[in-house]
């Protein structure tokens, strides 16, 4: 048996090794070419976090959501009644005038409750009346000066007498001429002067006058 040995040059393996990879290389750019142009494979994002998502060109637009009508409350509150008047114009009623030349109607008297009347007792009035008399001035009580003047006269007077009896006032209504005497009958007349009170016809005590006079003279 006859062996045949054939040696092989290294650098044309090499250069067939890189003609396979060169051809498988190309094989694979064009099949890879050609899925991207199909849309199998999309680009590699720049940014690798990123998910990509593939969305048909066409896609139909969302039906729009149809929101139900809300009824609206037209409620009407009802109205009050308004009344009907009559406006016709009211009948004419003729009043006959009365006469007043008549005797008016004259009615019975109606009865009234009888009532017994209550006696009253009755009492004379009164008037005032002085305690021990009128003897309230003497000759003691003469004025020195009018002794020595020689002034003489009679005073009338009148005396406010109280419901208690006292000498309220007085006055001369008719003067001795003298106002020394005067003024000396009304100021022992006030002082000494008192009186049993005045009573009215119901017997009670009341105000009143008293009249008088005094007469000035010289002793002998």
């Amino acid at each position: 048996m006859s062996y045949i040995n054939h040696q092989v040059d290294p650098h044309r393996r090499v250069a067939a090794l890189a003609t396979t990879f060169a051809v498988h290389g190309a094989l694979g750019l064009a099949v890879i070419a050609g899925l991207k142009v199909a849309g199998v494979i999309e680009e590699e994002d720049k940014n690798p976090g990123s998910i990509f998502i593939e969305v048909p060109e066409d896609i139909p637009d969302p039906t729009p959501t149809i929101e139900p009508e809300v009824p609206i409350d037209t409620y009407t509150p009802p109205a009050a009644p308004i009344p009907k008047f009559d406006f016709k114009t009211p009948p004419v009623i003729d009043i006959e005038p009365a006469d007043l030349s008549k005797t008016p109607l004259e009615l019975p008297p109606r009865p009234g409750p009888s009532l017994t009347p209550t006696p009253t007792p009755s009492f004379a009035a009164v008037g005032p009346r002085p305690v021990g008399g009128s003897g309230w001035i003497s000759t003691d009580d003469y004025p020195g000066m009018s002794i020595r003047r020689n002034e003489e006269g009679t005073a009338n007077y009148v005396l406010q007498v109280g419901s208690d009896g006292r000498v309220k006032d007085c006055n001369i209504i008719v003067s001795t001429g003298h106002q020394r005497l005067d003024d000396a009958t009304c100021k022992l007349l006030a002082r000494r002067g008192k009186f049993t009170p005045a009573t009215d016809t119901n017997g009670a005590n009341v105000a009143s006058t008293f009249s008088g006079q005094v007469t000035w003279r010289l002793p002998d």
